[in-house]
């Protein structure tokens, strides 16, 4: 190309626009002709609906005599359903089971046996604008989303069918609860998605270049988790859903709202806001390929309404780093922060549209008298109201006997709450397992939340966040074992939780922690650095300090500061003191109240 005719190009763009219009074009990017990132609907088509008595969640789907070209996995919205069943049948769902005239799909709801189904239904398939405009965008651009709500399939290794970020990229909304990035169609069981997300894991012995200068800002995620299709087998959607994870360098996750974060995999546990900064994989010539970023933050985000319906831990807001799998070499970011959160862990109670749900806490709750097994059911008997209602009727629960691993109570259930005791549930447990008992001596209920985890890091600083009704509230950090196998059909005891969990397991070398304000938690600042594996001992001494209103943790050359707070200033209506805490899983099970 001459050099005159290269001067006259027009200049690459720096910007791009993205709106939920309504007129139907589909735009070219500019301010004044965004592209447009509405779902689309393909044209209505007449359908017969039915079931099989002994699968009653399970829709049968006819398109006769014409036939159809949806493929599994995509996403369909049934409507035209009437009666007093409609809610059940009608719905967004993910399809299976695909023939030439029919699929099928699975209803959050059982209908009643030998029902007819009245009405005119229909279907239509769904689309995702959003992500395409999203692949197609180049790196290091600038990407402005506007108000509304943008469906999307989000991020998960295996599932190629929506899209991940690219370094450089600022992806800034219209502000919280005007944009909304919201998740749907996440069906690969066993997966952990994010909205916005990318691989971390290492294919072969070519380390993932982390990205340079990634921000997202100003818009709301909903990871949207009790939405996700399900299946009959195991008759929920098995996976985790969270908001953000990125693996990059000068990353900044600012001005960001999640909601409706958690996990329902037996294998997964739930990251809601994540940065990986510093990473140890893979192996190229015996040797460890490390990768160490610096500069990431997360500031001034907002994280509430999670699930209620989780099956596993759930880290909140997270910084930290992949050991080695093979010789476990570890790496280390630097300055690194988490600052100006507001994080809350309360439920809220499900209530009909229109109606302002009432939050309630998150905490364990703990079994009193009444509580035992017949045959095949479970009766749960609380030492606090649950909150749950008739519209939680067959939803999912997650209960724990500690003190007896082979007691029936540990796994992962359907509950139908009580409608004359709120402190009630009856449990549908199933037939009991091989090498199983009745124990229901002590019996709890409910998941982990954990407000905040830093990893991996050096001078790294968490400040002025607010915490509320998590069990820990952070930092956080766990032991791991990678010598014990996972069965990933059975969930993990809470202890075994702890360490399973590579990504809060990886040292520290130096850390600030001051100004945080903790309510209703269980424990403030937590850090159990044991690791149980022959090849990577821990040193950890703990030393007293001269510094007052310190209480630091060194090993070698590590070192924690956590400015301690006046009693009661900064721990509002907590169980436990904002002090740092050292201990292991099944001490922290003699804490539930």
């Amino acid at each position: 190309m001459e050099l005159l005719d290269a001067f006259l190009l027009d200049a690459a763009s720096l910007n791009l626009w993205i709106a939920a219009r309504t007129d139907g074009v589909v735009g070219t990017g500019t301010a004044q002709d965004p592209y447009n990132g509405t779902t689309r609907q393909t044209k209505p088509i007449a359908i017969t609906l039915s079931y099989l008595d002994d699968a009653l969640q399970e829709a049968r789907v006819s398109t006769a005599p014409f036939a159809h070209s949806f493929v599994a996995g995509d996403v369909v919205t049934i409507s035209g359903v009437t009666g007093p069943f409609a809610t059940n049948w009608n719905g967004t769902f993910g399809i299976y089971e695909i023939s030439e005239f029919g699929f099928r799909y699975f209803m959050k709801k059982a209908v009643p046996p030998a029902q007819p189904v009245p009405g005119s239904p229909q279907c239509v398939r769904l689309t995702f604008p959003f992500d395409e405009i999203m692949r197609n965008a180049p790196e290091k651009i600038k990407m402005h989303i506007g108000p509304g709500v943008f469906q999307t399939r989000g991020f998960a290794v295996g599932d190629d069918r929506g899209w991940q970020p690219k370094t450089g990229q600022k992806i800034i909304g219209a502000g919280f609860d005007v944009t909304v990035l919201q998740l749907l169609g996440a069906d690969l069981p066993d997966q952990h998605y994010h909205v916005v997300g990318m691989n971390i894991e290492p294919d072969g012995t070519e380390a993932i270049v982390p990205f340079q200068s990634f921000e997202i800002s100003d818009l709301t995620i909903d990871c949207n988790l009790d939405n996700q299709p399900a299946r009959p087998d195991p008759g929920y959607g098995n996976v985790a859903c969270g908001a953000v994870r990125i693996l990059g360098s000068g990353t900044r996750i600012r001005n960001v709202k999640a909601i409706n974060w958690g996990t329902k995999s037996f294998a997964q546990g739930c990251f809601v806001v994540s940065i990986i900064q510093a990473s140890a994989r893979p192996m190229s010539g015996g040797h460890p390929i490390v990768t160490e970023t610096q500069d990431n933050g997360i500031e001034d985000c907002i994280c509430v309404q999670p699930s209620k319906n989780n099956v596993r831990e759930t880290t909140v807001l997270h910084i930290g780093g992949l050991a080695n799998s093979t010789n476990h070499a570890q790496c280390f970011g630097r300055a690194a922060f988490i600052r100006k959160n507001f994080v809350d862990c309360q439920f809220l109670a499900s209530v009909a549209d229109g109606v302002i749900p009432t939050a309630f806490p998150s905490a364990f709750l703990t079994s009193s008298n009444g509580t035992g097994i017949a045959e095949n059911t479970g009766t749960f008997v609380g030492k606090r109201p649950h909150f749950r209602n008739n519209l939680d009727n067959f939803s999912y629960v997650r209960f724990y006997n500690p003190k007896n691993p082979a007691s029936r109570w540990n796994g992962y259930f359907q509950v139908i709450p009580s409608t004359t005791e709120d402190n009630k549930f009856t449990v549908i447990l199933g037939t009991a397992p091989p090498d199983t008992n009745d124990d229901s001596s002590f019996v709890i209920m409910g998941t982990e939340f954990r407000g905040i985890a830093m990893s991996s890091c050096i001078h790294g600083v968490v400040e002025q966040n607010q915490i509320h009704n998590c069990w820990i509230g952070g930092p956080y950090q766990s032991p791991f074992d990678d010598s014990a196998e996972f069965d990933p059909d059975v969930p993990p005891t809470l202890a075994r939780e702890e360490r399973l969990d590579p990504l809060n397991a990886l040292h520290i070398r130096s850390l600030i922690v001051r100004d945080n304000h903790y309510r209703n938690v269980a424990v403030g600042p937590y850090f159990n650095p044991k690791v149980a594996r022959a090849t990577c001992p821990p040193r950890w001494a703990t030393r007293p300090t001269e510094r007052a209103g310190l209480a630091p943790r060194r090993t070698l050359s590590h070192f924690i500061a956590i400015q301690t707070c006046p009693a009661g200033r900064r721990t509002e209506q907590a169980s436990r003191p904002c002090h740092p805490k050292s201990c292991d899983a099944m001490n922290r099970e003699r804490e539930f109240v």
